[in-house]
């Protein structure tokens, strides 16, 4: 499963590759969930 995750975020730099002051989150919500979602928020928070 982290194989898979890791691919999935490689994957979205490749697509997006800023990631200046931004944190990427690639989550599974349940292990038998097939549904991988990425997520990219900025940090600090922007105000």
């Amino acid at each position: 499963m982290q194989l898979e995750l890791f691919e999935v975020a490689l994957d979205d730099l490749g697509a997006h590759p800023d990631l200046v002051n931004q944190v990427l989150e690639v989550v599974r919500e349940d292990a038998d969930d097939a549904e991988i979602r990425v997520r990219r928020y900025d940090l600090p928070p922007a105000s």
